[in-house]
């Protein structure tokens, strides 16, 4: 028989309450995010104890209209995000595009993940970008069943009427200081989409026009436009 010491088993039901807690937000969000004015709600971990990454991987799967994110050990996310027709019509496409490029014009030097992998970066925080690119002679450094635990070195995210812009500022800038190389901000409302780049200005580009991945997807093209066309 295993013998646990009693601080082990307060950890271990302090653990389970605030995990229960959590799953019972989550549910209530993914019941009734549609009739809510406010579909974010951000946790104070310090607050709610330790969330093991088990649990939060368990915790996405069971709720598909969520994007569950943390900030730095510091805040658990959980935000109401219905897949609008245009949206994932949109992203289907360009993950298609992707697929594409990847496969006939950069020989498979890296693979592409859609929003259902979690990307953990340096500083703990957990995101889940709706296109995430790494380098095939990074992939090995992956565990398996795990979170992707390196760098990517493109990213996408694609701006939907649930999202708030200074929110998705922010997200971009973070990526950017955490070394992404190139990422890309769709945001159909504007009809642009916002090159982020380190070190350098912003730059905008009107859906009708030419994006090109530059130096970091070299030879891939492609208009915005073209793929939310229902033809």
């Amino acid at each position: 028989m295993e013998i646990f010491t009693d601080e082990e088993v307060d950890w271990a039901v302090e653990q389970a309450e605030t995990e229960a807690l959590i799953r019972h937000i989550a549910d209530s969000l993914s019941f009734h995010g549609a009739r809510l004015k406010r579909r974010s709600i951000r946790l104070a971990l310090k607050d709610l104890g330790d969330v093991s990454d088990d649990f939060l991987v368990k915790l996405s799967s069971e709720n598909p209209l969520l994007k569950i994110e943390t900030e730095n050990h510091t805040s658990l996310i959980l935000k109401y995000m219905p897949n609008y027709e245009e949206n994932q019509r949109g992203l289907s496409n360009l993950l298609d595009e992707l697929f594409y490029w990847n496969r006939i014009k950069n020989n498979k030097q890296g693979q592409f993940y859609d929003s259902n992998s979690t990307v953990r970066f340096a500083d703990g925080s957990k995101k889940e970008p709706d296109i995430t690119y790494i380098l095939k002679s990074e992939l090995k450094l992956i565990p398996q069943k795990s979170f992707i635990t390196v760098t990517p070195t493109f990213l996408v995210e694609w701006f939907s009427t649930y999202d708030d812009w200074e929110e998705a500022q922010a997200k971009m800038d973070f990526y950017m200081k955490q070394g992404v190389k190139l990422a890309w901000l769709v945001v159909p409302q504007h009809k642009q989409t916002y090159i982020y780049r380190p070190d350098r200005e912003l730059k905008t580009i009107p859906f009708s026009e030419l994006i090109t991945g530059e130096d970091v997807l070299v030879g891939f093209e492609v208009v915005i436009d073209a793929l939310l066309s229902e033809e």
